[in-house]
């Protein structure tokens, strides 16, 4: 979120940006592509769901998302990755991270199974 602050030190909420795609770097990420001899990048966020169990019964119910890996694109020229390939990247995060909740939750189950 970015924030402008009043002379009486409050601050008010000017623009949300956890939805936005494309930002700038953060300052020591851009010093950390600078050290590399990079000047592009595309970061994706690979999650996976985050249960935790009722106290009534053993069914799990889902908490929210939990960022397990982050894959991250660099390249030594400013490119322009387009809409329809950015989108079919994020869509292959997606299904890989549907896939590997499905193994952790499979390892957990096997888990349990072989505590009882």
């Amino acid at each position: 979120m970015a924030y402008k602050f009043h002379e009486d030190e409050h601050g008010e909420v000017i623009a949300d940006l956890c939805g936005s795609t494309l930002r700038a770097p953060h300052g020591c990420h851009a010093q950390y592509m600078a050290n590399m001899g990079s000047t592009a990048s595309l970061v994706m966020s690979i999650t996976i769901c985050e249960h935790k169990d009722e106290a009534s019964g053993g069914d799990q119910q889902q908490k929210g998302q939990k960022l397990w890996s982050l894959v991250v694109y660099h390249h030594t020229s400013p490119m322009l990755v387009p809409f329809p390939l950015r989108y079919a990247c994020e869509f292959l995060m997606h299904v890989f991270g549907v896939q590997l909740n499905k193994e952790v939750e499979l390892a957990a189950q096997t888990k349990e199974k072989h505590i009882l």
